[in-house]
């Protein structure tokens, strides 16, 4: 503590206590100031003397009143983005919310300035050592005491520390909970992060209770964990916590947020699309809400996206057939992104006509080269017949068609496509309500393709009785390839049961028939058949006969265990909700002692009380194999007493010793659902695949032929990033620039023949530094910085190679009609226009005209060039078409009605104009005016080097005091940066009429070369050090 007394100290104490284990660490009466703006403006910075001190997370401002020390003000630590000076002045720069009041700047200047920055900083280095280097806090301060280091750095990338610095921040409490399971995983070298199981993720009424959204601050910064998990939880901030997870983050290559009962934010596509660096493979938002107003984020997210993702998972997220159809639109922008697609599930997502045939086009596009191999679209109504048309030539392994429509050419198509296939292995068709015939004609195009090995089929929820059960036999006789059936919510009965059993071969290896039995006569003959299909077929390891709402098999399924106990091959069986009773479930008991082979066993539902289960228990005594029982939760709650309780805790401990695996998930998991437990990849994101020129074409149409320069820009930063050009990634002129800028060429046939380079080109030569309202260029860290271009280009500034039209001592184009070249028309300023670029490339996306001689005389004209394409160079104009405006009338021709053409030069012996249009600038020559900067730099001319943090922040703070307060004096104006175009005004008169035009002009030396200084200030600057990266999206 500097200088303080104890009704300083009692004001400090008094604040801390309201933080748990917080304690002061620096206090000194110092002169403060904050504001919303730089403190390099030339605004005067108001200093108050004011109360400084600092704990383990805040800086804390007092003010004295008259009834003692009031806190005025508070800052946390961890939003102090930057900060740095001199001479006992010490700038912090604030991350500021978007819009918010709060300001962005404070200054505090004290004698015990070094003090304070180390204190600082060292809470800094306690919470960040192990974040990423951008995203550090930047500090330069002059004569700066180092530091200490951080002694005991935490586990799991110093996650606890970083979670303890954004509750204190969001107000919440850091749960001792959330940190010992973090640390364990941290410990064991787990780096997937599955707070499903963390103790206190449930909403309710439990002290247990943390903020899940606090976790997702501290993982923007934590580089240890590659994969997050939150599912099958009531937590309705579960994705807002993934989104803000996502802001910034470059490690996470899984996210999986399904089932929490929560929506998904439009945080999610902003922060995608903040972080273009991210580390994203696997992308899990099944069962969450993803509304139209998150969707659109979301869809500019997968145009822009500079890497291949290869899990995308948006089964039952509500989509709109519009939001489908914005993502399928993305796939077809950014080809490079959607060809290594490697699983897409669209389920659950209802589309239109429109939105399916654009999916099926999707498809159609990229057959010859895509990556899919597992594709999902149960229950969006699309046709079935015209998606598999667009299916030939795909290899997939998984195909779910369920609850759509069939329409007259399915039967065909879905056949063609299996007889093509090779790779099938999980094939689903439930609920589609197919006549016999059709499932016959399927069934036998999949069992007769010797390609397909070990298939599974779902033909659930397909009104299959007995009689079409008799008419299939012969059809499942084939099915030697035959690996997995599904035949559950069926109407199969005990005779359509038998009739199956008779023709199935004995490669079949799991066999799901549930809620397809009800008590009847034969019932139990079909029992003992089973048993006996469980005798004859060894290979079978799976059987589930569960029943259903209308009931199951009850009592008469006990003729199936007597063939239970003498099998060793069953693993898994499922026998629920047939309501059997204690006698049935004894003679279950009874055949699990002699069994050998079964492992796990699914029970409940069967009204089997605490008698039942007695007899479990003492059965466990003679199995040694069974090492799973799942808990009868229905049974448990309908007859359940505290010796119920007793007899299943120790039938659960028993079984629970004996495990080896993890068999619940055995037991449990189905092929069919598409939301597998993928493995968190541990390798580094691929690039965008090399699109084919027709997909890039169809791309290029899409853009063009839309109205949205987002879009284009999105576009543009994709294809560069494609290309491999490391050096800069440059936001694309949107429409309405392009279309301000006089040149109305810009169209979708223009747009299409256009090349990355020469896009790259008209960007960096027409708007990185051509206006205070051009958009601005980002480096590929993400920052703020002048464009570069791309590789094997040449620079915008570049001057045009030898030979080229306009290259110094080249010969001049040749002139119209055998006359002499008029000079370039002037732009809507008066001022020249700049020549049309050199042969090879195009500024305006058009193709360049191929040089050479001009055609002999007496030559047809050249064809007539695209709509909107600029006539070839050298070819003379249509006939009867004007001449360019502000040219000067041939020779001899009589002078134009109303005066010559604005801004064309005064004809011979006019005298000079008395004054300049407004704005207009100097005529070439011509000295400027007097107090005007100096002129916009050219190419070769030296630039004045940029500011560094030291200096910005010692321009800040440097200077004579005042005589009265103590105070710095506020900081001088800076100087214009070079490059800046002189202030509006009219020019200084000319000194008289220009030379008569004694023959035609002299040869044209090359076009102006472009301004090379940097772009306009904007109303912040960029914090000190150079370029900085723009705050993450939602920042703190």
């Amino acid at each position: 503590m500097s200088g303080i007394g104890p009704k300083e100290q009692k004001a400090i104490d008094d604040v801390l206590d309201r933080f748990p284990k917080e304690k002061s660490l620096f206090a000194s009466i110092a002169q403060f100031s904050e504001q919303p703006t730089s403190p390099l403006a030339s605004r005067k910075n108001k200093f108050s003397k004011r109360l400084i001190a600092v704990s383990k997370y805040r800086l804390f401002v007092f003010n004295k009143g008259f009834g003692g020390y009031k806190l005025e003000k508070e800052y946390c630590i961890i939003n102090f983005r930057a900060f740095g000076g001199g001479q006992q002045n010490i700038v912090f720069f604030l991350h500021a919310e978007p819009g918010a009041a709060r300001p962005a700047y404070v200054s505090v200047t004290t004698n015990n300035y070094r003090e304070l920055v180390k204190v600082v900083r060292e809470r800094m280095l306690q919470f960040s050592w192990s974040w990423d280097p951008r995203d550090q806090p930047k500090v330069e301060v002059e004569n700066e005491d180092p530091p200490d280091q951080p002694t005991k750095k935490d586990v799991a990338g110093g996650f606890s520390h970083t979670y303890k610095a954004f509750a204190n921040y969001r107000g919440s409490l850091a749960k001792k909970e959330v940190i010992q399971y973090v640390r364990d995983l941290g410990n064991r070298g787990i780096t997937t992060l599955d707070l499903s199981v963390c103790p206190g993720v449930m909403e309710g009424k439990s002290s247990l209770l943390f903020d899940i959204v606090t976790i997702g601050f501290a993982l923007r910064h934590n580089s240890f964990f590659k994969g997050l998990i939150v599912r099958d939880v009531i937590n309705r901030e579960a994705a807002t916590a993934v989104a803000n997870a996502l802001v910034g983050n470059r490690t996470l290559s899984r996210v999986s947020v399904s089932r929490t009962s929560g929506e998904m934010p439009s945080l999610l596509g902003e922060a995608l699309s903040a972080t273009k660096d991210n580390n994203l493979v696997i992308i899990d938002l099944s069962d969450t809400s993803v509304s139209d107003r998150v969707a659109p984020s979301f869809c500019a997210a997968l145009r822009g996206a500079t890497h291949i993702i290869k899990v995308l998972d948006l089964t039952n997220t509500g989509l709109s057939t519009r939001s489908v159809g914005g993502i399928i639109h993305a796939f077809r922008i950014n080809w490079g992104m959607s060809l290594g697609i490697e699983e897409l599930s669209l389920s659950g997502n209802q589309v239109d006509p429109q939105t399916g045939r654009l999916l099926t086009e999707w498809l159609k596009d990229m057959r010859d080269y895509s990556a899919l191999r597992r594709l999902g679209i149960a229950n969006t109504g699309i046709e079935l017949g015209v998606l598999f048309n667009r299916l030939k030539g795909y290899e997939l392994e998984y195909l779910d068609i369920s609850n759509n429509r069939m329409d007259k050419v399915f039967p065909d198509t879905v056949c063609q496509y299996i007889d093509a296939t090779h790779t099938l292995k999980v094939f689903s068709v439930a609920g589609l309500g197919m006549p016999v015939p059709v499932i016959q004609k399927l069934l036998t195009s999949l069992f007769k393709n010797p390609s397909i090995k070990g298939v599974a089929l779902d033909l659930s929820r397909n009104g299959l009785g007995p009689r079409e059960m008799s008419a299939l036999g012969n059809t499942f006789s084939l099915a030697d390839n035959l690996h997995t059936l599904d035949l559950s919510d069926n109407q199969l009965r005990a005779a359509g049961g038998m009739a199956l059993l008779q023709c199935l071969p004995t490669n079949i290896n799991k066999l799901v028939l549930d809620s397809n039995f009800v008590e009847e006569a034969d019932l139990a003959t079909f029992a003992q058949s089973l048993g006996s299909f469980l005798s004859s077929h060894p290979s079978l390891m799976t059987l589930s006969v569960a029943g259903g709402a209308k009931g199951g098999m009850g009592p008469a399924i006990s003729p199936f265990f007597d063939a239970l106990g003498s099998n060793s091959s069953l693993k898994d069986l499922n026998v629920t909700m047939n309501r059997m009773g204690d006698v049935a479930f004894a003679k279950l008991c009874d055949a699990l002692r002699t069994n050998t082979g079964l492992e796990t066993l699914k029970a409940d539902g069967n009204t089997v009380g605490v008698n039942g289960y007695l007899a479990f228990q003492q059965m466990l005594d003679n199995n040694q194999t069974l090492a799973y029982l799942a808990f009868p939760v229905q049974d448990f709650g309908m007859l359940g007493s505290e010796k119920y309780r007793e007899v299943i805790t120790d039938i659960q401990f028993n079984t629970y010793r004996r495990a080896k695996t993890n068999l619940k998930k055995s037991a449990t998991e189905s092929v069919f659902i598409f939301n597998m437990d993928w493995t968190t990849p541990d390798v580094d994101v691929e690039p965008l695949i090399s699109t084919p020129k027709e997909l890039e074409e169809i791309s290029t149409r899409l853009v063009a032929a839309g109205n949205d320069p987002s879009i284009t820009e999105t576009y543009i930063q994709m294809r560069l990033a494609r290309e491999g050009d490391t050096a800069a990634v440059t936001r694309a002129p949107s429409r309405r620039n392009v279309a301000g800028s006089g040149d109305a060429s810009w169209d979708a046939n223009n747009f299409a023949d256009a090349s990355p380079q020469e896009l790259q080109r008209l960007n960096a030569s027409q708007y990185s530094t051509a206006s205070p309202m051009s958009p601005r260029t980002f480096s590929s860290n993400g920052g703020s910085g002048g464009s570069a271009p791309v590789a094997g280009t040449p620079p915008s500034d570049a001057p045009p190679p030898p030979g080229a039209p306009g290259a110094p001592g080249a010969p001049p184009p040749p002139p119209q009609g055998g006359g002499p070249s008029p000079p370039p028309p002037p732009s809507a300023g008066g001022a020249p226009a700049p020549p049309p670029p050199p042969s090879g490339g195009s500024s305006r996306g058009t193709k360049a005209p191929p040089s050479g001689p001009p055609p002999p005389m007496g030559a047809p004209p050249p064809m007539a060039s695209p709509r909107g394409a600029p006539p070839p160079v050298g070819a003379p104009p249509p006939m009867g078409a004007p001449p360019p405006m502000g040219a000067p009338p041939p020779m001899g021709a009589p002078p134009p009605m109303g005066g010559p053409p604005k801004g064309a030069p005064p004809p011979k012996g006019a005298p000079p104009p008395k004054s300049s249009p407004r704005g207009a600038p100097p005529p070439l020559g011509a000295p400027p005016p007097m107090g005007a900067p100096p002129p916009m730099m050219t190419a070769g001319a030296p630039r004045s080097k940029p500011m560094g943090m030291a200096s910005a922040f010692m321009s800040a703070g440097r200077g004579p005091r005042r005589s009265g307060g103590g105070l710095p004096n506020p900081p001088a104006s800076p100087p214009p940066p070079s490059g800046v175009p002189p202030p509006r005004g009219p020019p200084p008169p000319s000194s008289g009429p220009p030379p008569p035009s004694t023959g035609p002009p002299p040869p044209s030396s090359g076009p102006p070369p472009p301004s090379s200084g940097p772009p306009p200030p904007s109303s912040s600057p960029p914090p000190p050090g150079g370029p900085a990266r723009a705050p993450p999206m939602g920042m703190y």
